[in-house]
C-alpha cells in the first residue's frame, strides 16, 4: 500500500481512539452520577415527602420538583468534581465527592422549602 493508505489508517486509528477515550469518560461520568444517585436513593422517602424526585439522564442526574428540573448535577471527569447548579437561582457549587454533592444538594433543597423571612 502507498501513502495515501497510510494517511488514512492513520487517521482512522486516530478517530478510534477518539471516540474510545470519549466512551471511556462517558462511563466514568455515568459511574460518578449512578453513585450520587444512590446516595439520594436511601432519602427517596424524604425528597417524596417534601415534593422532589430525582432523575438521570444523558449524562446529568437532575432534582425533580413536579416532573421539572430545579437543579441539575454534571460530573466533570476531567476535574473529578460534580457541579450542581440551581434553576430557580443560578447557583453553581462544585464538590469532590458524592457524599458532599449530596448534603450539598440537601442545603439547595432546604433553600428551596424554607419559608421566606
Amino acid at each position: 500500500m502507498g501513502a495515501l493508505f497510510d494517511g488514512f489508517e492513520a487517521a482512522r486509528q486516530k478517530q478510534e481512539a477518539l471516540i474510545a477515550e470519549r466512551r471511556r469518560r462517558e462511563e466514568i461520568v455515568d459511574q460518578h452520577l449512578q453513585g450520587l444517585s444512590k446516595l439520594l436513593d436511601e432519602d427517596q422517602t424524604f425528597l417524596d415527602g417534601k415534593g422532589f424526585g430525582h432523575d438521570i439522564g444523558h449524562h446529568t442526574l437532575r432534582i425533580l420538583r413536579n416532573q421539572s428540573p430545579i437543579i441539575v448535577v454534571h460530573y466533570e471527569a476531567e476535574a473529578s468534581t460534580f457541579r450542581m447548579k440551581s434553576m430557580s437561582d443560578d447557583t453553581e457549587v462544585t464538590m469532590a465527592s458524592a457524599e458532599d454533592a449530596a448534603k450539598t444538594l440537601g442545603e439547595m433543597v432546604f433553600r428551596l422549602v424554607a419559608p421566606r423571612g
